[in-house]
């Protein structure tokens, strides 16, 4: 070591600092000079070693053991290829927010986990991990993270090995805290300011706003925890969900996002990148195919859109592992694009399709079922797709316009292909509006709108019904065999005496949003409001419309030919047509009119249908030659061939 001199002098005095000891003061004065040498313990060049940047992905391959999961034992990027670019996404210092449109069992979970070990070990920070229910934080945290820091070699040096600090809602590590919570609860999202945020399944119920809550959703109140840490711009916030409806949390964070990306695979056939589409999926049979039979015997394949070639799933995951993250308008590569841009706010697209857990088949047969099914196809979208589904309802004009045949107003289908009619009647204060419908034989039940129009009074609304004639191209007659009437909230008292008066050819009619079975009588022997006895009483006839409007959407979707169709005359209005589209279902089940909009067509129809239901017609017996029948005497007489089949 240097010891100051006292230049001044012509020989130079060896100046001894006062602190060292005695020892080396005395070594010092006899030798003129002394070497010292120091070494930095481990810890100490831990601290002051700078170490080599690291990607997070790279971090997970290196230090990751999964032990809950399909795919057990060291993390593999080659597994998942497209969760690499998530978690490498958040590791840029200008990235503040992650947000993630999912399928189901995407993995993006374990991606979260990933990086909340990731930080731990090179960034440390107070980090909070929220899921949708007190279950599932609990499962997740005994199951998920707890195991990772036990499990990894590097992750172990940060326990402080008391069994308190490890706990199903909070890890407290030799360095930073972890904290658990659910989204529910206000108290566990309270008063923790948090660096690290990592919000699971936001579009789940658990994020709504609840009383407890007062004002704000368990999303906003979350985000409060990161204010302090985002006024400095050192916070990093994962959301990532499989999206409900377009205002689910997650599909309303994607739309603030500054850029989303999609994953472009690349053909292992001709080498051409492109982003996969549900309509590249393809199978034979399209509509009428099995979908059991295609799940049991894997039929369904995916097409390349450039050189047609046919993939299976091991083509699909070699397509994906060659394949690459690039956003949506500009089509640059995902970490050009970031450097370039530097956004705060970034956003992943990630459908089912490009996953290793979901195969065609299943997608193809999801759909398949969701054309006769809106849960289905809700189901289809949401973990499939990973899209919001807009609802059942959202239909237009011009496709129900394509459902129109040749046949002019009242002409019935020949050739034996109509077992009954029916007919519905929506109640107004000036009027009715009113449908009447045939309808084939089978399960299917194929239907052709015959007639339908606006009547102001009872007496016009009879000689539509019962007096008025309906036939086929062959000169057969028709009778309507029977109509449901809407007798709630318009001339209520009015609607029973007229169903009184043709006893067993209509049937007053209520609305329920959810019963047990799809439709139940109700004895009324009074008039409604009064303690005026119905005379013989009338049978008030109380149907679900949800399931019934949902058999009417899907009816309405069934191309023209196939099985199950419903047709419309030639000579159908566009205002009709439009009452059809009135109608959404939302994110319920339930379906809902929008202030202003008229829907008695869609209402008609579905009284239709219903008295189609009630009748039991779509087991009738198709007879090859029919009976002839006694000419009715009265207006209110029963139809012979429908007392021989009516089902009470």
């Amino acid at each position: 070591m240097n010891l100051f001199r006292d230049v001044n002098e012509k020989i130079a005095k060896i100046v001894v600092p006062k602190w060292f000891p005695e020892l080396l003061k005395k070594e010092v004065k006899e030798k003129g000079s002394i070497s010292l040498s120091c070494q930095f313990t481990k810890g100490e060049r831990k601290i002051y070693r700078k170490e080599k940047f690291m990607w997070p992905s790279e971090w997970a391959e290196k230090h990751r053991i999964v032990t809950n999961s399909s795919m057990p034992g060291p993390w593999k990027n080659k597994n998942t290829p497209y969760l690499a670019g998530i978690m490498d996404a958040a590791a840029y210092s200008f990235v503040n927010e992650v947000d993630c449109r999912k399928c189901s069992q995407s993995g993006v979970t374990e991606a979260a986990i990933n990086f909340l070990g990731y930080v731990t070990d090179r960034d440390p920070g107070p980090a909070m991990f929220v899921f949708a229910d007190e279950n599932t934080t609990k499962d997740n945290s005994k199951d998920r993270i707890q195991p990772m820091f036990r499990s990894s070699t590097r992750l172990q040096q940060y326990r402080t090995g008391y069994s308190d600090d490890e706990s199903d809602t909070r890890i407290n590590l030799n360095h930073m805290t972890i904290y658990l919570a659910w989204a529910s609860s206000s108290s566990r999202l309270a008063n923790k300011p948090i660096r690290y945020g990592f919000t699971d399944e936001v579009d789940k119920p658990g994020y709504q706003k609840t009383k407890s809550q007062g004002e704000t959703s368990g999303l906003n109140l979350f985000e409060k925890r990161m204010k302090t840490y985002k006024q400095l711009s050192r916070h990093t916030w994962w959301v990532f969900s499989t999206p409900t409806t377009e205002k689910g949390n997650i599909s309303v964070k994607m739309e603030e996002a500054e850029v989303v990306f999609e994953y472009n695979v690349r053909c292992p056939d001709c080498g051409a990148s492109h982003i996969m589409e549900f309509d590249n999926i393809k199978w034979n049979g399209g509509r009428k195919a099995d979908p059991k039979e295609m799940e049991a015997k894997n039929l369904a394949w995916y097409e390349c859109p450039s050189c047609s070639g046919r993939w299976d799933e091991l083509k699909r995951n070699k397509a994906v592992f060659a394949g690459e993250w690039r956003d949506n308008k500009k089509g640059l590569e995902l970490h050009t694009y970031l450097t370039k841009f530097r956004p705060s706010k970034v956003g992943f697209q990630l459908p089912a399709w490009i996953t290793p857990f979901t195969t065609f088949s299943e997608i193809a047969a999801k759909w398949i079922r969701g054309l006769r099914d809106p849960d289905q196809m809700k189901d289809h979208y949401n973990d499939h797709r990973a899209l919001p589904y807009t609802g059942a309802g959202h239909r237009t004009v011009e496709a129900i316009e394509k459902l129109k045949d040749f046949r002019p107003p009242r002409l019935v289908p020949g050739n034996n292909l109509v077992a009954g009619l029916t007919a519905g009647v929506d109640t107004q204060d000036d009027g009715f509006f009113f449908e009447i419908r045939a309808w084939g034989w089978g399960i299917e039940r194929d239907s052709w709108q015959i007639r339908h129009g606006f009547v102001n009074t009872f007496s016009a609304l009879e000689e539509v019904l019962w007096g008025d004639t309906y036939k086929d191209a062959d000169g057969n007659e028709y009778m309507i065999q029977l109509t449901i009437q809407d007798a709630m909230g318009h001339k209520t008292s009015e609607v029973y005496d007229f169903c009184i008066k043709h006893r067993g050819l209509i049937f007053p009619f209520q609305g329920k949003q959810r019963l047990q079975r799809p439709f139940r009588f109700s004895p009324q022997e009074f008039f409604p409001g009064t303690n005026k006895p119905i005379p013989g009483g009338v049978q008030l006839l109380q149907a679900d419309v949800t399931y019934y409007k949902n058999m009417l959407s899907r009816h309405l979707d069934i191309l023209p030919d196939d099985p199950g169709e419903y047709r419309f005359h030639s000579e159908t209005t566009e205002d009709w047509l439009k009452m059809l589209t009135a109608e959404y279902q939302d994110e319920h089940g339930l379906w809902q009119c929008p202030k202003g909009k008229p829907n008695h067509g869609w209402d008609c129809s579905v009284y239709s249908l219903i008295a189609a239901d009630v009748l039991n017609m779509r087991y009738w017996e198709k007879e090859e030659e029919e009976e002839p029948e006694a000419e009715a005497t009265a207006v209110n007489t029963v139809p012979q061939k429908w007392r021989r089949k009516k089902a009470w």
